[in-house]
């Protein structure tokens, strides 16, 4: 039943025939009225009934209205067009579509072919053929008509019965048809074929697209089964002969994939579904089965496999270390999702074992740090930074980390791929070394050599400065200016030493180093440079205590050139791992902390806490100016698995 919309109104399909309710209400219309509820209204509703279209063919008018009269006394709502004879109808149909033909037989010289006729020209609407005599009916005119009826039993109601019935069922065939139509062409279109196969006498009929599935001719006729068999690859022969067998002797739907060699020679995968046909006993005498050309399918999962392969080959043959993890709502990773050999190796774990750990678990990092880092690839979708990652045993080793998230199965994923750096570590901590021994050798040069020979000569020009002097003799003023020279030359070298002398930890040297820098370059620069040491724990090594000495000195000489400033602070502080340097002022700072990572001074500062297993951070204040963090831990540790 279905409802449309007219204004206030609705007509309902009269398809469940409410005659006795449209006769009560006289035929007229029921509208809504707007001041009845709702529900008043939902049960007020009009009634229409379908109206028929039927063509009366009969041979003289005048022998159709007695049957025009009978389908009036009815209960059908129709309209009716008399025809005259076989011709008056064809033309009637040229014209118009019925939704039922009445043909009255009773005059018509062959009747046989007169309903023949007619129904070539019906286009599928039905035909109920009236006869006059008994002995005129037939299987072939029952075989053309949808019923046939005797003209002396008619009566309103056999004709609205025949009518309606003869509708319905034209209907339903015409329904049918389409759908076995659209089947059809749904398997051509997906390729797939039908066959049966009478399993006592081995015969196989095939439908068109199972033909063309094998290439073979359909006028040749479908192969018997052990043709059929030839045409199989060696290795499934016998596995087809014992799915036939489990289909007759289990009685229940079997499954086969195998591979042919067409007519035409070439190699196809097909996929056979095969279900049994029982006779009245219960017995399988036939399979009834479709038949679905897989080669493309199975060529494409071949290349998966192919790609997997070269993948897996890839990945585990690569010289990095290699980990893929995603990460929850919350951005918090999870377990990894896939590791390689390389990984499993340098870290000391089983593939089972790490897959199981998140990279909480392998960073030397706090969670807020490791945060920030997936934060960073989420708003870059690349990130190029070093960590360094723990053993199973507890040994640290420093990593080149680059870092690149994409989508997988609707989940942000990131893959990681690590470089040990701990060569190159080594390589550059000797280069450190070296440079820092050939400060120091260059400080104590200019202090032993070159400090004391601007002092001999220093005093050598006061002496004649004096001399000149108390002889009142001229020169006596401008050997005066080369001894001030000499002392100003003096004193900058004893300030480039002090530059160039490495600080000496066994004597509490970074924290007396650090006063001693913020001291001078106070008087230095005449600008407000303070100092302050929490006394806690200090690196023990002379490595790190250097390194923190000289990061701290270029944040001072950027802070005061760049910067700007005319206020800093150097701040020593540690917790129970880490010795943090913290340098503050209040110049202009950083436009963009990152983009000034390319400058040489602060590349030079991120060297060198790299160089020790630190982290560098630079800040832009709040308010003003900018914030230079650099954390190293106090046992630095770079022992080699």
């Amino acid at each position: 039943m279905f409802l449309l919309p007219q204004n206030d109104c609705l007509v309902v399909s009269s398809e469940y025939k409410l005659i006795r309710e449209k006769r009560k209400y006289d035929n007229k219309k029921l509208t809504f009225n707007k001041n009845r509820s709702r529900d008043e209204n939902n049960i007020l509703i009009m009634l229409e009934e379908k109206t028929y279209h039927i063509l009366l063919v009969a041979h003289e008018t005048g022998n159709s209205r007695p049957i025009a009269e009978e389908i009036n006394d009815s209960q059908l709502q129709s309209t009716i067009i008399k025809a005259k004879g076989l011709k008056g109808g064809i033309e009637h149909l040229q014209n118009r579509e019925f939704d039922i033909i009445l043909f009255d037989l009773s005059q018509e010289e062959a009747p046989l072919t007169s309903i023949q006729k007619i129904n070539k020209r019906s286009q599928r609407a039905p035909v109920i053929a009236i006869i006059d005599d008994e002995k005129k009916v037939n299987d072939t005119i029952h075989s053309e008509a949808e019923d046939v009826l005797l003209k002396k039993d008619l009566t309103p109601l056999l004709l609205e019965k025949s009518i309606t019935y003869a509708i319905k069922t034209n209907k339903l065939v015409n329904r049918l048809e389409k759908s076995e139509e659209h089947l059809l062409e749904a398997k051509d279109l997906a390729h797939l074929g039908n066959f049966e196969q009478d399993l006592e006498t081995g015969k196989i009929s095939w439908s068109d697209e199972t033909f063309r599935i094998f290439e073979m001719d359909p006028s040749e006729g479908a192969p018997h089964y052990q043709e059929l068999r030839e045409m199989m690859h060696l290795d499934y022969r016998d596995k087809a002969d014992q799915v036939v067998e489990q289909v007759r002797n289990t009685g229940e739907k079997a499954f086969l994939e195998f591979r042919v060699t067409t007519a035409k020679g070439n190699p196809k995968y097909l996929y056979s579904i095969l279900n049994p046909t029982k006779d009245r006993e219960g017995n399988v005498t036939k399979i009834f089965g479709t038949t679905h050309d897989i080669t493309q399918q199975k060529k494409t999962e071949e290349e998966l496999k192919e790609n997997e392969h070269r993948y897996r080959m890839l990945f585990q043959s690569a010289t990095d270390e290699i980990l893929v993890f995603q990460i929850d709502s919350n951005a918090r990773p999870l377990p990894f999702m896939e590791v390689n050999s390389v990984a499993c190796n340098m870290l000391n774990y089983s593939r089972e074992e790490l897959l199981q750990k998140t990279i909480y678990d392998i960073v030397v990092a706090d969670h807020k740090e490791m945060n920030s880092r997936i934060e960073r690839v989420l708003q870059e979708n690349e990130s190029v930074h070093e960590s360094r990652h723990v053993t199973k045993e507890g040994h640290i080793i420093p990593l080149e980390i680059r870092a690149r998230a994409f989508k997988y199965k609707g989940r942000t994923t990131f893959i990681s791929i690590g470089r040990d750096i701990r060569e190159r570590r080594k390589l550059e901590q000797k280069i450190l070394s070296i440079s820092e021994e050939e400060r120091q050798r260059v400080g104590r040069d200019m202090h032993d050599s070159l400090g004391q020979m601007l002092t001999g000569i220093g005093l050598i020009s006061q002496s004649l400065a004096k001399k000149l002097k108390a002889k009142d003799l001229p020169g006596a003023e401008e050997a005066q200016e080369i001894t001030d020279m000499i002392k100003e030359a003096d004193a900058q070298a004893h300030s480039l030493t002090r530059g160039l002398i490495p600080v000496k930890v066994e004597s509490n040297g970074l924290d007396a180093a650090l006063q001693q820098l913020t001291d001078y370059t106070s008087n230095l620069y005449d600008i407000e440079i303070s100092y302050s040491n929490a006394k806690k724990n200090l690196p023990q090594d002379n490595t790190s205590a250097v390194n923190l000495y000289r990061i701290a000195q270029e944040a001072i000489t950027n802070a005061v050139k760049h910067g700007k400033a005319t206020s800093i602070h150097v701040a020593l502080d540690s917790t129970d791992t880490h010795a943090i340097l913290r340098i503050t002022d209040n110049g202009i700072g950083f436009a963009n902390a990152e983009t000034n990572k390319d400058g040489m001074g602060v590349r030079i500062m991120h060297f060198r806490a790299h160089m020790i297993g630190g982290s560098l951070e630079i800040n832009k204040k709040k308010e003003k100016g900018a914030e230079i963090i650099c954390q190293v831990p106090l046992d630095n540790n770079y022992s080699m698995p």
